[in-house]
């Protein structure tokens, strides 16, 4: 050993403390940047029996490696459980890779996004053909076509025979009308993204299922990834679950095949933490490139031509300006059964993958989004709060409603046997009519009217699809129309009560003056 070098590197040691000392500044041993992924586990076992979910998948990836895989659960009603390979659907995670595929033809120079989509589906029609001819293939990859969210749902089946094909639910677009002006205002629907699926076929002369296992999942080694059903349940895809008042039940329901490029990929854990890498990789994974690392950054880029007085955080298959302390961009997934997200915050170089097999359409995207950037949170040792839980408030209001329809009815059954005995009870003049009478009736027809009309709507759903799909809340709607349709049988007898004493009394009258 060199006793010079060992004496040298002790005098700038002491020179180094003694500089610290000085200046007053604490002295720190370096810690092993290592996440606790023991606490992770934990935090997110607890947060899925807390929820009742059945089933959970956990995926992280630092860098150019997949640093975590865990499990937990049961995948069906077998007990078999769940693994890191097990296959569940990703619904809407999806529509990032039809983005890639929509890049990757932009890199190939085989396509344009800012050209028109009848450039390269020259059929594509919506009810208003001028409007046909401006929608381009940003438009649909912003959701800012201007076809709405409702139409985006409305090939949701509610029996096998009734799923369509790709081209069949594209081609019926022909009598839609826009909700939006062209490129004027974001609108998520799973329209947009159907039509991009057909423009990677109509383009790559091989359709979208092929065209995405030879150019994304065989380069990320994802060989547990469909959009075949059929050959998902080959490998062992769990079984989804509906969760109903927050309790989950197994449901079978149809695979959304018309929309197979906004919401039909059947994945894994470890699938899409492969598929995370190039995104915090420069665009490759090992030696295959995905993208190049300008095409990752466009995948990013919310939209900057809609007018100033709207806003988007949905950029080409991710959203960005997440509502959480840490920068980053994400996306949900939710089938009705199964839901989804992934998170990546290339800031950081962290992302993170989480799947269930259980959903609902209303209440599920927070919890599970809150638990992603939970779990980021703890990789960057930086605390994330919980949103405001609006749906899931949405939700017990529409009941808290129903229980004042009912309390209120009740209460006015009694005042109707109250006016039918008692003369001097019932509401005199037309002023009191209105309040006491018409008033009611007409709150409860407004009622009615959000329950079957307005807030389906909200969700994007058709009134009997909702019942489906979402059948608790449903039963909220129906139930508060029916009672709706009571106040209106209320206000009938009422009326009649009224016209009745009224005759009684002008009878009254003449005899008295008789």
């Amino acid at each position: 050993m060199n006793v010079r070098k060992v004496s040298a590197r002790v005098m700038v040691g002491i020179v180094f403390l003694t500089a610290v000392f000085v200046a007053g500044l604490p002295v720190t041993i370096a810690q092993s940047s290592t996440p606790d992924f023991a606490a992770i586990d934990a935090f997110v076992e607890s947060s899925m029996k807390s929820a009742n979910l059945p089933g959970l998948e956990l995926g992280i990836v630092h860098g150019d490696n997949v640093v975590h895989l865990q499990s937990f659960g049961i995948a069906d009603p077998s007990g078999r459980p769940v693994t890191p390979q097990t296959p569940f659907m990703v619904a809407s995670l999806t529509k990032s890779f039809t983005a890639v595929a929509i890049m990757q033809l932009v890199e190939a120079g085989q396509v344009e996004l800012d050209a028109p989509v009848r450039r390269y589906l020259p059929w594509f029609r919506l009810a208003d053909d001028d409007a046909s001819t401006r929608i381009t293939l940003r438009h649909l990859l912003n959701h800012t076509s201007g076809i709405s969210r409702l139409t985006g749902v409305r090939f949701l089946p509610v029996d096998n025979p009734r799923v369509l094909s790709p081209e069949t639910y594209v081609r019926g677009l022909s009598d839609v009308k826009l909700s939006h002006p062209v490129g004027e205002v974001p609108e998520y629907s799973n329209a947009n993204y159907a039509i991009l699926g057909l423009v990677v076929e109509a383009v790559s002369g091989i359709s979208y299922e092929q065209y995405l296992n030879e150019n994304i999942f065989t380069p990320l080694a994802m060989t547990n990834t469909f959009l075949s059903e059929q050959e998902a349940r080959q490998h062992g895809m769990a079984t989804g679950y509906q969760m109903r008042f927050d309790q989950p039940f197994p449901v079978d329901l149809p695979f959304p095949y018309a929309i197979e490029a906004a919401g039909g990929i059947i994945s894994t854990a470890e699938d899409i933490s492969h598929y995370l890498i190039p995104y915090l990789n420069k665009g490759k994974y090992g030696a295959n490139v995905l993208l190049s690392p300008d095409s990752i950054a466009q995948l990013w880029q919310a939209p900057t031509y809609i007018p100033r007085d709207e806003h988007s955080n949905y950029a080409l298959g991710w959203t960005t300006d997440v509502p959480y302390e840490i920068s980053g961009n994400d996306h949900s997934g939710s089938s009705g059964s199964f839901h989804s997200h992934m998170a990546v915050s290339s800031d950081n170089g962290w992302g993170v993958v989480i799947l269930t097999n259980a959903d609902h359409l209303l209440l599920m995207t927070q919890p599970i989004e809150s638990m992603t950037w939970k779990v980021m949170g703890m990789l960057v040792n930086q605390p994330v709060q919980d949103n405001v839980p609006f749906t899931r408030i949405l939700f017990w209001l529409t009941f808290l409603i129903v229980a004042i329809q009912l309390v209120t009815l009740i209460r006015g059954a009694f005042r109707l046997r109250r006016w039918n005995r008692n003369l001097e009870s019932r509401p005199h003049g037309l002023g009191q009519v209105l309040v006491r009478i018409i008033l009611p009736v007409v709150l409860n027809l407004l009622v009615a009217y959000i329950f079957l009309v307005g807030l389906p709507q909200f969700a994007g759903l058709r009134f009997e699809t909702l019942l489906v799909y979402i059948p608790d809340w449903g039963l909220g709607f129906v139930l508060g129309g029916l009672l709706a349709a009571g106040w209106m049988g209320w206000g009938i007898v009422g009326i009649v009560i009224l016209l009745r004493s009224s005759s009684s009394h002008a009878v009254g009258g003449v005899l008295q003056a008789a």
